[in-house]
């Protein structure tokens, strides 16, 4: 396909007609989402599969679709048009499915409205502990010792060091993320990461269900405590998301248990932006910009572009190479290698991220990544067709997992399970579908940690009276006092 290019400026020419163009296609696609957010729940404040991935998909792809094109002067809005094209198939596979399964809006607040079940609070104490320590052996293991980022914070607030402690974390978080891929000594990083990116926000997840179910004092410390370490070992590699993304996954289960207002919405998204600084200024990433006469301009320009520019650009990086035919259809290499690389101790290939910034920097031997979103794997491997067909299965799978996640008793263990694969199956816009594969076996174990040392807890012993019959004859009847614990 030839790409048309028009560089005049003059008003009511062919870039006004494409720009309108390409805005009256997102707000039809807009117009579509909240009709079908109105049928999925009513359009309620209950963070969904449904409404993360439909979020995630808009504001992670459509800006740089449209912004790009003006940037450079193309005026050529294609990506754009299959990144409407995609969204539209999902929420055709969402309806589709919707009906085949007779599904109720109200289902959702329906099981947002249940009582939460749940048993002794010792119980729940006994089993954090046991998916505490087990978190804390595995992170020593990952670090040998102390995280980087908790060295990186004491140079800054000592005032002594600062800048070589921000490069020390930024070497720290080569080699823990991404060294292995291209020839460093692995030893298990990429699992061990992910359990400790699942475990510890879970481990904060459940205190957190229990402080909302009881609003006991207990609880609001534990939810404090987990949380700070979740900031150490989850943030303690130097890798802004992953932390970031705890805190996305702690409002998902706030959404799922009580009504959510909209200043929390607005509070989480400002401690979201407020962490992304903090944690940028203490890597290479933004570091340089401390003591510069325009830093807050930096770091908002900066900040700005990661959150709603950043991945979606690599996107449309991805489409211009294949239309321009420096790069081939994958013909599904790129979900093969994704799912080679997913498993522990395989490293198969260069990753795409830094296949794309070498494309762009032939010259550098950097292992930097310029990643994309799952848009770009899909178009990449599939091409056009391959994109509606795709999001339409991706529709009817979160259809699929909406309805099933939503009948699950809501337990004070369950609801921490239920929020993590909403979280994760509502990140398949950034993640892909190989990343839902590789991180729900590790829910599933961190699950089964809690759940198992509940279990084996002794049982209650068995209180009784006697009690006299209508033939005159006494019996003893006992009771079992929380004989068996309900995870």
């Amino acid at each position: 396909m030839t790409r048309l290019t028009v560089q005049s400026d003059t008003p009511g020419n062919t870039e006004m007609i494409a720009i309108v163009g390409a805005l009256a296609g997102i707000a039809v696609c807009l117009g579509l989402f909240l009709y079908v957010w109105r049928i999925n729940n009513r359009r309620s404040i209950v963070i969904t599969p449904f409404l993360l991935f439909a979020v995630l998909e808009i504001f992670v792809n459509w800006p740089a679709g449209l912004v790009t094109p003006i940037v450079d002067g193309s005026w050529d809005f294609y990506a754009l048009g299959l990144m409407l094209a995609g969204f539209m198939s999902f929420l055709v596979g969402v309806l589709v499915t919707s009906a085949v399964l007779r599904h109720r809006a109200r289902s959702v607040l329906e099981f947002r409205s249940a009582e939460v079940a749940a048993s002794s609070s010792s119980a729940y104490v006994a089993g954090s502990l046991a998916l505490c320590i087990v978190l804390l052996f595995l992170s020593l293991i990952l670090y040998r010792g102390v995280p980087p980022l908790v060295n990186s914070i004491g140079s800054v607030l000592s005032g002594s060091g600062s800048s070589d402690a921000a490069v020390a974390l930024g070497q720290s978080r080569q080699f823990l993320t991404k060294d292995y891929y291209f020839g460093g000594e692995y030893r298990g990083q990429g699992l061990l990461r992910q359990v400790l990116r699942v475990g510890w926000p879970f481990l904060t997840a459940i205190s957190l269900t229990m402080y909302l179910r009881s609003r006991g004092r207990l609880w609001a410390v534990l939810s404090a405590v987990w949380f700070s370490f979740t900031f150490v070992f989850v943030a303690g590699e130097g890798t802004r998301a992953p932390f970031l993304f705890s805190i996305v996954f702690l409002v998902v289960l706030v959404s799922i248990t009580k009504p959510l207002k909209y200043g929390t919405v607005l509070g989480a998204a400002l401690i979201f932006v407020g962490l992304m600084i903090v944690l940028s200024l203490l890597s290479p990433k933004l570091h340089w910009a401390m003591g510069q006469e325009d830093a807050l301009s930096l770091i908002g320009e900066r900040i700005t572009d990661r959150i709603v520019y950043g991945n979606g650009t690599n996107t449309v990086a991805i489409v211009d190479l294949v239309r321009d035919g420096r790069w081939d259809y994958r013909h599904g290499e790129v979900h093969l290698q994704q799912l080679l690389n997913a498993i522990p101790g395989v490293q198969s290939g260069v990753p795409l991220g830094n296949q794309l910034y070498q494309e762009f920097n032939p010259r550098s031997n950097a292992t930097t990544y310029a990643t994309a979103t799952y848009f770009g794997d899909v178009f990449l491997d599939f091409g056009p067709f391959g994109i509606v067909v795709t999001y339409v299965l991706l529709g009817a799978f979160i259809a699929c997992m909406q309805r099933w996640l939503f009948m699950l008793p809501r337990t004070v263990l369950n609801l921490p399970a239920v929020a993590y694969v909403i979280f994760t199956i509502g990140f398949i816009p950034l993640i892909g579908i190989v990343g839902v594969l590789a991180v729900l076996p590790v829910v599933v174990a961190i699950y089964l940690i809690p759940v198992l040392t509940i279990k084996l807890l002794p049982k209650r012993k068995r209180r009784g009276a006697l009690r006299l019959e209508a033939d005159g004859s006494w019996s003893w009847h006992s009771m079992r006092v929380n004989s068996a614990a309900r995870p």
